[in-house]
């Protein structure tokens, strides 16, 4: 991995822990964090990131949640 991969990495793992506390602070919107995350991720890797269905998934999950 090169240095601008890790950091990457090191950054999209930070922003999903905070969407991660969102799931217990009620002030932090949790699981649009998690998604904005993994299309930023997607987005930077390309290829090498989480593929369109997942994303699609995690899309779906987010908005049954935003329902519920």
């Amino acid at each position: 991995m090169t240095t601008e991969q890790i950091i990457g990495l090191v950054l999209a793992l930070l922003v999903m822990c905070v969407g991660l506390v969102g799931s217990v602070l009620p002030a932090v919107p949790s699981t649009p964090v998690v998604l904005l995350t993994g299309i930023g991720h997607k987005l930077y890797f390309g290829e090498a990131g989480a593929s369109w269905w997942v994303l699609g998934v995690l899309g779906l999950i987010v908005a049954i949640s935003l329902v519920l």
